[in-house]
C-alpha cells in the first residue's frame, strides 16, 4: 500500500483529532443565542470541509442572522478553542496506526489554522 512512501503528512482537523464535535458545539451554541437551533442533519453537510467564514456565511444565510461573518466566525473559532481545550481526542483509531507509521516514514501534521485557533503547548 506505501511501497515506495517515504513520508507521511497527516491533516489535523479531522484526520488527527477529532474537532467534529467541538464545530457543532460552538455553532449550535451561537444558533441558540440568536434563538435558532442547531439543526445537524441539514447544516453540517453544507459546512463540512469550509473555513470559518465560509462556515458562517451559510449560517447566517440560513437564517437570517443580524450580525457580520468576521464576528460570527471568530466568536465560533473562539468557542470551539474552549470545547478542545477541555475534550481534545484523537480519531479512533489513529494513535496506534500513526504508532506504526511512524516507525517506517518521517511524519509531519500540517494544518492551517484560523486566527485564535488553538495550537498544542
Amino acid at each position: 500500500m506505501f511501497h515506495g512512501t517515504r513520508a507521511l503528512i497527516f491533516d489535523i482537523e479531522g484526520v488527527v483529532i477529532d474537532s467534529d464535535g467541538a464545530w457543532d458545539t460552538a455553532q449550535e451554541y451561537l444558533l441558540r443565542r440568536y434563538g435558532y437551533q442547531y439543526e445537524r442533519a441539514v447544516l453540517k453537510p453544507l459546512l463540512a470541509g469550509r473555513s470559518s467564514e465560509e462556515a458562517a456565511e451559510i449560517l447566517i444565510s440560513h437564517h437570517q442572522l443580524p450580525c457580520s461573518i468576521a464576528d460570527f466566525a471568530a466568536e465560533c473559532r473562539e468557542l470551539v478553542g474552549q470545547v478542545m481545550e477541555r475534550r481534545l481526542r484523537f480519531m479512533p483509531g489513529f494513535p496506534t496506526f500513526f504508532h506504526d507509521a511512524d516507525q517506517e516514514f518521517s511524519t509531519a501534521a500540517a494544518n492551517s489554522p484560523a486566527p485564535g485557533t488553538p495550537r498544542s503547548r
